[in-house]
């Protein structure tokens, strides 16, 4: 049965690796959505952005580049993702080791869980500590 499931996610894990290249290879055909600017600085894309209109200087602000509010919502998401995903391993491995009963291998198991969960909060923050001094302004500015 081990041998069946690793079977299973190898084959899923390949599967999903060739629809992605196939999509990267051979998704250049995508309509476009939408037009950000007009004339020679117009840029298509395959999403609608919301592309400032006009070419006044608010119109050209970080808070209005359709850009930097998809990457904004991305590390939105995985900072929301990841705090989700630790703090969810940490409650878990914590019900593991109260429900351990003495045995030392569960124990310990479920303490070297926690203390990896722990150290991935560390780094995040330091990652996320590291953009904000990189990053004008902050990850979340505006």
């Amino acid at each position: 049965m081990k041998i069946f499931r690793s079977k299973i996610s190898s084959l899923f894990i390949l599967t999903f690796l060739f629809v992605l290249a196939m999509g990267t290879f051979f998704g250049n055909g995508l309509a476009m959505a939408a037009t950000c600017g007009t004339g020679e600085g117009g840029v298509q894309t395959s999403f609608d952005f919301g592309c400032p209109a006009g070419t006044d200087a608010n119109a050209k602000t970080l808070d209005n580049n359709p850009i930097y509010r998809v990457l904004l919502y991305i590390v939105d998401a995985v900072s929301a993702g990841a705090g989700v995903v630790i703090v969810g391993g940490i409650i878990w491995q914590s019900f593991q080791y109260a429900t351990a009963n003495g045995s030392a291998d569960k124990v310990k198991n479920a303490k070297n869980n926690i203390v990896n969960a722990v150290i991935a909060l560390i780094l995040f923050v330091g990652m996320f500590s590291i953009l904000n001094f990189l990053i004008p302004g902050g990850v979340f500015a505006g």
